[in-house]
């Protein structure tokens, strides 16, 4: 009885174990095939965040280029009413305006230069001190000359918007090439 015994589970534990083996083979391919195609998708992943990344610096600019058209003096003006003729209010309603403007894009410096990003925030301060030194002569009484004398002074302004567009434009088409 004891042999007969041991030649049964010879009988099973054989066949048992080259399934077991053929099984173990065909697992074995099917995971080193998912792994190469695991590695592809991970390479192409990896190129697409470049691209991304791209994009974002590219939407960074031109986000920017609607800043300086948004703070541009002569078009702040014509957009932002006075409430009143009081040119004190007027004066703090365009400043705020254009820190609102300015504060919305801030997080647009992660994509660009420092210097460029120096040149904007120069520029942002040269159009609030403009505001600021035009509504303290005493020769303008009211919000609507406050306003008036704005508009005929955006000359000095526009020479510096453009500039900041060209060094936008020049740092955009560096990373475009």
């Amino acid at each position: 009885m004891n042999t007969d015994f041991i030649l049964q589970l010879v009988a099973y534990t054989i066949p048992a174990l080259i399934t077991a083996a053929i099984a173990y083979m065909s697992f074995n391919k099917l995971l080193e095939k998912q792994t190469r195609k695991d590695l592809y998708l991970i390479e192409q992943l990896k190129s697409q965040t470049t691209v991304d990344l791209q994009a974002l610096k590219l939407q960074a600019f031109e986000r920017l280029i609607i800043l300086i058209e948004r703070i541009d003096l002569k078009k702040l003006v014509l957009r932002v009413n006075p409430n009143s003729e009081d040119k004190t209010l007027y004066l703090l309603n365009l400043i705020t305006h254009l820190d609102q403007e300015f504060d919305y894009n801030v997080s647009q410096q992660v994509y660009v230069s420092s210097e460029l990003w120096q040149i904007l925030v120069q520029t942002k301060n040269d159009i609030t001190e403009l505001i600021q030194i035009t509504s303290a002569n005493p020769n303008i009484l009211d919000a609507t000359q406050l306003r008036q004398a704005l508009i005929s002074q955006t000359t000095q302004i526009e020479q510096k918007l453009e500039v900041v567009r060209k060094a936008i434009k020049l740092e955009a088409n560096t990373i475009t090439e």
